[in-house]
């Protein structure tokens, strides 16, 4: 009986943060009611802290960009790392531009290529300008150009069978 009445709790501490995330979205987007950053930001921040990856990386994004509070870089590496280490794809991509750029972090290329690799294995709409299929050569190179404009990976960066090396992915953000 403990036990079941300890797994109804929570579920229902997982319904709540699900919902609070969700109203950050409606507030974010303005969906239902007006566009409010601040009261997005604050939602995000409720379900952040009980640990909803996505809401993580949406605070990660709104303090990286200084939607509804001033920009912080090391607030947004801090949360884009919450979220990426529990496998959110768009915040190991973000964070691995936090590195590149030296946002908020020392830079480290190493750790960049790091990043971009592990969500290179992981199919991300590209309609979404968030990334795409690494398989498709063309793309993922325009993918990692488009989304910094300081890290271009030319074409030659890119191996026959699709994939970005490490080795060639680090050279290409060396090179700018």
């Amino acid at each position: 009986m403990r036990e079941s009445l300890g797994t109804a709790f929570e579920n229902i501490a997982r319904i709540v943060c699900e919902a609070t995330f969700q109203k950050g979205q409606m507030h974010a987007y303005g969906i239902g009611t007006e566009k409010n950053d601040a009261k997005a930001a604050r939602l995000f921040r409720q379900a952040a802290e009980k640990g909803h990856p996505d809401a993580q990386y949406h605070l990660a994004f709104m303090h990286a960009d200084g939607y509804g509070m001033p920009r912080n870089d090391e607030e947004a590496v801090k949360w884009f790392e919450k979220a990426a280490a529990q496998g959110h794809v768009k915040a190991q991509f973000n964070l691995g531009l936090m590195y590149a750029d030296g946002r908020g972090v020392e830079q480290d290329t190493t750790k960049a290529v790091e990043l971009f690799c592990k969500v290179g294995r992981v199919e991300i709409d590209p309609s979404r300008n968030v990334g795409c299929q690494i398989d498709d050569h063309y793309m993922a190179a325009m993918w990692l150009r488009s989304a910094a404009s300081d890290v271009w990976v030319p074409y030659e960066f890119v191996r026959k069978d699709w994939t970005l090396t490490p080795k060639k992915l680090k050279k290409g953000l060396n090179h700018g």
